[in-house]
């Protein structure tokens, strides 16, 4: 009967401490439950709170300008203005004289001549740095563009308005690409020939600095005022001839002969 006892109270502390143990198990299984789902939630809310402070950047747009498309044709309305009789060398002058009208300016083609043209004389510089001669005479030369540049800046910085304007010197520009500048209203005061004739290239003297100075028989300058492609003509105000219809090919071969010489005058 004692053995049944003891061995009774034997079976019933082996399950009192079993119980124990699954109790502390569970006690322990929810604690770390409690400790991770703690940090989760902590994790959560301060991810949530972040939220808060992140700046989504805002989408933008900005106006892209559609590329130029060149007309197949355009003309600049300009008053055409004649050299002679009092300039009868004066072709790049008037040129000047025109595309400053044509700005708005009310310049004369003998006040340009007389009081802002760069003048000399043979043998000392060469026709990059002055007119040679005079235009008022029959026996004068001329000169190229750097000279008609400084001149037409020399006459702008004495106008109420001429700081809105900048002279560019473009020699060198292909000839198709000056009609670009026509199609924007910027005529352009070009070196050709008379009537579009055959040009000589012949040395004339040596300067004072010892260079070598050369110059174009039939040298003209004229002011490209509008272009046509299909009909392959260019429009120029002739300073000897009126507004004249010119076929572009030659006029490109006479430009190119030439140096590829150009001047516009745009506003800022």
């Amino acid at each position: 009967m004692k053995r049944f006892y003891l061995t009774l109270m034997l079976i019933l502390f082996t399950i009192s401490l079993y119980s124990c143990s699954n109790a502390n198990s569970n006690n322990n299984s929810n604690s770390q439950s409690s400790e991770i789902s703690d940090i989760i939630i902590y994790e959560s809310s301060s991810y949530q709170t972040n939220t808060d402070y992140i700046e989504i950047p805002q989408e933008t747009t900005s106006e892209i300008s559609a590329p130029f498309i060149l007309p197949d044709s355009y003309s600049i309305d300009v008053d055409y203005i004649y050299q002679c009789p009092e300039l009868p060398t004066g072709c790049e002058i008037t040129s000047l004289t025109m595309l400053l009208n044509y700005l708005g300016f009310g310049v004369s083609k003998t006040d340009l001549a007389d009081n802002y043209l760069e003048k000399d004389y043979m043998c000392t510089v060469s026709f990059n740095d002055a007119f040679i001669g005079d235009p008022r005479w029959d026996g004068g030369y001329g000169c190229f563009s750097p000279v008609i540049v400084r001149t037409a800046q020399k006459y702008l910085d004495t106008q109420q308005h001429g700081y809105k304007y900048i002279v560019e010197n473009i020699s060198g520009t292909k000839f198709e690409d000056l009609y670009e500048y026509i199609a924007h209203d910027n005529p352009v005061i070009i070196w050709c020939s008379m009537s579009l004739i055959d040009i000589y290239k012949n040395y004339c003297y040596t300067a004072s600095d010892g260079t070598d100075v050369y110059w174009y028989d039939n040298e003209h300058c004229m002011l490209l005022t509008g272009y046509d492609k299909n009909e392959g003509t260019v429009t120029a105000a002739d300073p000897l001839e009126g507004l004249m219809l010119y076929n572009s090919e030659r006029f490109e071969y006479i430009y190119n002969e030439l140096d590829r010489q150009a001047v516009i005058i745009r506003k800022q």
